[in-house]
């Protein structure tokens, strides 16, 4: 199974960070307009990746998420800032 849980729309330019990541977004029935991945996202343990929204969010500046890492799913958190989103992993 892959990382991207949520399905992207192309309604639109994706939004564009300082930081140089993108935001990408999804629509479903339930829960309407949400991010689905962020493309170009900042890593802190890596280049930048695309990062994969996994659920629903932790709190106000947090989202679940994933990227892949050498072959290997890393499950961590995206976090927002003034910048734009960043990619934490939980432990690689």
């Amino acid at each position: 199974m892959g990382l991207q849980k949520y399905h992207t729309y192309n309604g639109g330019a994706p939004e564009c960070a300082p930081n140089g990541s993108e935001t990408h977004y999804g629509w479903t029935a339930h829960r309407g307009r949400h991010i689905a991945l962020i493309k170009c996202c900042p890593c802190d343990t890596a280049p930048p990746r695309t990062a994969y929204v996994q659920g629903e969010a932790d709190t106000f500046f947090s989202l679940p998420a994933a990227v892949r890492i050498q072959g290997r799913h890393v499950r961590g958190v995206l976090m927002r800032d003034d910048e734009g989103w960043s990619f934490t992993a939980d432990k690689f």
